[in-house]
């Protein structure tokens, strides 16, 4: 038999859900009892930290990456004998 009389309803996203799911498992709890011991505790605090310089990072890490791909390509063809050369003045015909 219960002895808890009033249940709690409240909303979460997906992801929201699942992160509380597998914190519950790590406790070795079930998520009920996880959601309980964690909204009853008065020794919770809760951390907002800036991640747009970390969203930053990545971006420029991920630019990194695309160039250094496109470099070793570049260096496959070249093994290969399939070399493009770029050209940044205009090519003249001969008789102008």
């Amino acid at each position: 038999m219960r002895n808890r009389e009033v249940q709690i309803k409240f909303y979460a996203t997906e992801k929201e859900r699942e992160s509380i799911r597998r914190n519950a498992k790590r406790a070795g709890m079930k998520m009920g009892e996880y959601a309980r011991a964690v909204l009853t505790s008065d020794d919770v605090s809760i951390k907002v930290i800036d991640t747009e310089p970390l969203k930053k990072a990545a971006h420029e890490l991920a630019k990194q990456g695309t160039n250094l791909n496109q470099f070793r390509k570049g260096e496959e063809r070249e093994k290969r004998g399939h070399v493009v050369v770029l050209r940044r003045e205009p090519v003249t015909q001969q008789g102008d």
